[in-house]
């Protein structure tokens, strides 16, 4: 079963599992591609560091 990346908690999911895991446990774990991930961290952290200055 694939994730859908259009769902921001599946986004969070991914983004919270690859704070404390690498990418590639991950990418496994999930169903999705390392670069997925890599992408979903990008956005997130650039969201998280957006927010803590607004």
């Amino acid at each position: 079963m694939a994730i859908s990346l259009h769902s921001s908690s599946c986004k969070r999911k991914i983004y919270l599992l690859s704070l404390t895991e690498n990418q590639v446990t991950t990418a496994h774990r999930l169903h999705v591609s390392q670069s997925t991930v890599s992408r979903v961290k990008q956005i997130l952290s650039s969201v998280e560091e957006t927010e803590e200055y607004a």
